[in-house]
């Protein structure tokens, strides 16, 4: 299977299906699936540029999603929130 990039709106993460998504978001925060609505986790196009930004040291980075997947791998990416 492909990996790929998924977001709710606020968190990014990286699994290889929305299912996968979901479980990725509830390892991270340490919740339980089934507390949430059916919340639906958008994939992100390879070619899509992605910026994330560091608010510690001010550092900001942008690739591509194709290019966040290759570096990072399965797991959570970012969040909007603090």
């Amino acid at each position: 299977m492909k990996l790929k990039c998924y977001t709710n709106h606020y968190d990014w993460v990286i699994g290889y299906s929305e299912k996968d998504a979901w479980e990725v978001w509830c390892e991270h925060l340490g919740e339980k699936r089934e507390d949430y609505a059916e919340a639906q986790w958008i994939e992100l196009s390879e070619d899509k540029y992605l910026r994330i930004e560091e608010d510690t040291f001010g550092v900001s980075m942008t690739k591509t999603v194709g290019e966040w997947i290759e570096s990072h791998g399965r797991g959570w990416l970012c969040s909007t929130e603090a």
